[in-house]
């Protein structure tokens, strides 16, 4: 077979040499070459072979079959990169977070099932739920409320520490159903390493839990998208974490805003004693906290969601107050923009510490971490910083207490999570259970490998996918979850995007006091079933210029989230 092709390429090759030397005859060749090309291009087509293959590539995926790790060249202003990625989850709600013990990946799906990438690239269970009290949940009269977003309690963030005969800790900050509250609360699990295999010693163990509880009748019986709930930690000793909290956008006794009242831990900075459970409020005023990283000089540097234009890198330190909802370079979900209720003034942080860096545009922060300087040279003195709505990592250059350029890497994922391994490599968490291994060019043969093992973890929670024998609105609410509801909410609210319950038939840029882009509101006309899929595959096809980014659906996603949203009323719905 091989001989029989390689014969038949060199009797194409010689016919090509003998059409250069006559001029007719090259001419002829090309013509019928575009003929043919064009015939086979309308085949393709009218079969639908395209889409047939990203149906067949999804499957794969959903089947867990081996993956063959691929590299890719991604240039950066300082670096060459070479990056892979895996499919190390099956879970489609958005969410997720990783540690390294031992050379080996740990991840945590969005609701807490944790697995591990082996050394030799194997994938494998950990048997180990993270105990956010999901099955109480089920039970419960609002499981099956429809403007319940069940993807706003998550499993937040991991970190990994030393513990005594060589084990290791997994500390996991969480959600947990209370009744009629969420809990934020960190919890701990031994793990042992053992010639790159994890074995978890013990059972969960609290550590501690915040005070304060999110109730429900503080944001209504319904939760319509993730809440601010932060949830990241960094060591800062052997006894001691930094534990990032957001404001879970509720209010405190009196309507005072959370993040600025201490009889509560919402919307702080706690640094928590882990061996005694002791904990004091580190700094306040913080609204969404992605990431946490310190730096070799020590300092603490902070990631935070903003409002529309007010994503934040902080340098943070003891006893300061960040100033959340008082002051903010963010304005308020209007049309045209105004400035944020709560500020006092556009675009100020007087009277408050200020942020180092805000990104206008928003840029759906993430997490950050500091790159090795022996594996990045020329990233030394920088940040990394994950982004959802980019879609990009940004090398951050500092100096000193001050930021002096941020460089976008578009990755083409939604990024929500990065660290830097034992050798000095990157891990990056994105939606939809996709890791992307980072190296640098210079750093030698990148390894080959076949990952196996996806087949074998749990299939994902019932919250963080849909059943197989699911309908095709059920289908559209879980890729709703998945892609949409960070910005949008199905309760007639807006937040980074206008509301969606009654959008069907709707006018296009109809919701009164939202700001659209101008590409979207000179579109003109109403949102027909048609006309939603086709902006939900492409926004810059309908709208070029438009603000949404592509959310990089399989091929029935666009039209499951329609017919998800058609039976969605205009009006708020009822809790």
């Amino acid at each position: 077979m091989r001989r029989s092709l390689i014969a038949e390429i060199e009797r194409i090759a010689a016919g090509v040499v003998q059409a250069l030397r006559n001029p007719v005859a090259l001419a002829l060749s090309v013509v019928a070459f575009a003929l043919v090309s064009a015939a086979v291009a309308v085949w393709l087509d009218r079969n639908d072979v395209p889409g047939r293959l990203a149906r067949q590539a999804a499957s794969m995926f959903d089947r867990g079959g081996p993956q063959d790790l691929v590299w890719r060249d991604v240039s950066s202003h300082y670096h060459e990169l070479k990056v892979a990625e895996i499919q190390v989850g099956r879970a489609v709600i958005e969410g997720g977070s990783l540690a390294e013990v031992d050379g080996t990946l740990v991840i945590a799906s969005p609701q807490g099932q944790l697995s591990y990438l082996a050394p030799d690239f194997s994938l494998h269970p950990l048997n180990a739920i993270v105990p956010m009290n999901m099955e109480a949940l089920r039970q419960d009269e609002r499981y099956s409320n429809p403007t319940f977003n069940l993807a706003a309690l998550r499993t937040l963030d991991l970190l990994a520490a030393p513990a005594a005969n060589g084990m290791t800790d997994l500390y996991v900050t969480h959600d947990r159903f209370a009744g009629d509250c969420i809990e934020f609360v960190v919890s701990r699990i031994t793990l042992r390493a053992q010639q790159g295999q994890l074995t978890v010693i013990g059972d969960w163990a609290d550590v501690w839990t915040a005070r304060g509880c999110l109730r429900f009748s503080e944001r209504g019986e319904a939760l319509s998208y993730p809440p601010q709930s932060g949830g990241r930690m960094q060591l800062l000793s052997s006894e001691e974490i930094l534990v990032a909290i957001g404001d879970y956008e509720h209010v405190g006794a009196g309507g005072a805003p959370v993040s600025m009242d201490t009889s509560n831990d919402f919307g702080k900075l706690i640094a928590l004693n882990v061996r005694t459970g002791a904990a004091r409020q580190f700094a306040l005023g913080v609204r969404n906290p992605q990431g946490l990283a310190i730096d070799a000089s020590g300092r603490i540097w902070e990631t935070e969601h903003g409002p529309n234009g007010g994503d934040e890198i902080n340098l943070v330190r003891e006893g300061r107050n960040y100033g959340w909802p008082r002051v903010t370079y963010g304005m308020d979900y209007t049309s045209p923009p105004v400035r944020w209720p709560d500020s006092d003034a556009v675009a100020s942080h007087d009277g408050y510490e200020r942020p180092r860096l805000a990104f206008l545009p928003s840029i759906g922060i993430g997490s950050i971490a500091i790159p090795d300087a022996t594996a990045f040279p020329n990233w030394a003195r920088s940040l990394l910083v994950a982004s959802l709505r980019a879609q990009s990592l940004f090398v951050v250059r500092t100096e000193g207490d001050d930021i002096v350029f941020a460089e976008p890497l578009e990755l083409g994922h939604r990024l929500r999570d990065v660290i830097v391994r034992s050798d000095g490599s990157l891990a990056v968490l994105a939606d939809g259970g996709t890791l992307l291994l980072l190296r640098n060019a210079d750093s030698g043969p990148t390894p080959s490998a076949q990952i196996a093992g996806l087949e074998a973890l749990p299939a994902p929670l019932p919250e963080e996918a849909p059943r197989a024998d699911a309908s095709p609105v059920e289908l559209g609410q879980a890729y709703f979850s998945a892609s949409c509801a960070s910005c949008h909410s199905v309760s007639g609210e807006s937040g980074i995007g206008p509301p969606l319950n009654g959008v069907v038939g709707r006018d296009i840029a109809g919701v009164e006091g939202f700001a659209y882009t101008d590409a979207l509101r000179g579109v003109g006309g109403v949102w027909t079933e048609d006309r939603l899929r086709a902006f939900i595959t492409d926004p810059n096809a309908i709208a070029a210029g438009t603000a949404m980014p592509a959310p990089h659906l399989r091929p029935r996603g666009p039209a499951r989230i329609v017919d998800y949203l058609k039976t969605l009323r205009a009006e708020r719905l009822a809790n």
